[in-house]
């Protein structure tokens, strides 16, 4: 049970880091461009985290996010 804990702690540890540096970094653009959030999406996509709930058997990172 722990090993799965660690790894979902881990994963939104993660997507937190992305909101705050990637996110926010472009966030201001985003806004006055009312443009797609691309730069965020890309860097949650390179983390897995666009199929971390899919089930690990079906390719995904199979993490619980409550």
């Amino acid at each position: 049970m722990s090993v799965i804990v660690d790894r979902d702690a881990a994963f939104v540890a993660g997507v937190r880091k992305i909101a705050d540096e990637v996110a926010a970094a472009h966030a201001d653009d985003v806004d006055r461009e009312a443009r797609f959030p691309r730069e965020a999406v890309d860097a949650l996509r390179a983390a897995g985290a666009l199929s971390a709930q899919v089930p690990e058997e079906f390719g995904g990172g199979g993490v619980s996010v409550p």
